[in-house]
């Protein structure tokens, strides 16, 4: 409340860097979410906690424990680290394919951003 607080009285952006995306769903306007140094999804958090578009940010919101105490399995491979020319993510995406092995460049949805193949014209 009080970085929301600052922002509204002194109008200045701030920055907030985290891995509690709970946390951030109730200060933030605009969330960046990053991967291995990467941005891989960009928007009004709203908008990308609702709809994630990149798999890692998917994976990030389905992690949160549920208040109703419910453990949700989630089935992430282990990063071999062997992945070091295309997707940052590669390692551990359940939705991977061969242009995964190219570094995807940030593409603009909508009012958003995502780096992820899924959204390419010619994906396959």
């Amino acid at each position: 409340k009080e970085a929301k607080d600052i922002n509204r009285k002194f109008q200045v952006t701030i920055i907030y860097v985290t891995h509690d995306i709970l946390n951030v769903a109730q200060i933030a306007n605009r969330l960046l979410v990053m991967y291995k140094g990467y941005v891989m999804e960009e928007g009004k958090t709203e908008e990308v906690l609702k709809n994630p578009l990149n798999p890692y940010t998917y994976l990030l919101i389905n992690s949160i424990p549920s208040l109703k105490g419910e453990i949700k399995a989630i089935n992430v491979p282990e990063d071999e680290g062997i992945y070091n020319k295309g997707c940052p993510f590669l390692g551990r995406c359940s939705k991977s394919f061969n242009r995964c092995g190219e570094l995807p460049e940030m593409r603009r949805i909508g009012s958003r951003s995502v780096r992820c193949h899924l959204y390419d014209s010619n994906a396959t």
